[in-house]
């Protein structure tokens, strides 16, 4: 219901309309749509992925991006587990209908994070599985000798 800075998430604003009768006046940001352009299961060390993005706010909001480490917890239950490791300086833009962003270099399982916030601590977020496979050792070598 919080983002670990305590951004309230939509949740809170649903609980609060529930519980008071009232509806909220500022109410958090909605994320409308997040949606790979194309497939997202084997993707190139560096290579581009568009995003659809389309979000809801009634106020002044920004987008924010962070890739992830795929989480290797098996806890359940509610059980704490440790968060994944944030990828330092990811490249990303706004598009006119989403936004582009470069997948990692080194091959595994990442998550990219789009995060919607506003001025006065509220937040949306989603999130999307990726897998960057390994370079190929002949296209390797071929980089190698050029």
């Amino acid at each position: 219901m919080l983002m670990p800075r305590g951004e309230r998430l939509g949740a809170v604003d649903a609980m609060q309309e529930a519980w008071t009768g009232e509806p909220v006046a500022n109410l958090a940001p909605s994320i409308l749509a997040f949606a790979a352009k194309g497939p997202v299961g084997e993707l190139a060390p560096g290579q581009q992925i568009p995003f659809e993005l389309r979000w809801k706010c009634d106020r002044s909001a920004s987008v924010s991006v962070d890739i992830r480490t795929e989480s290797l917890a098996t806890q359940s239950g509610g059980d704490s587990e440790p968060e994944p490791e944030i990828l330092p300086s990811i490249q990303w833009e706004e598009t006119s209908d989403g936004l582009d962003v470069k997948a990692p270099m080194h091959p595994g399982n990442y998550r990219i994070f789009i995060y919607v916030t506003t001025d006065d601590q509220s937040a949306a977020t989603a999130n999307i599985p990726i897998r960057v496979r390994p370079i190929r050792e002949s296209a390797a070598l071929r980089t190698r000798k050029n």
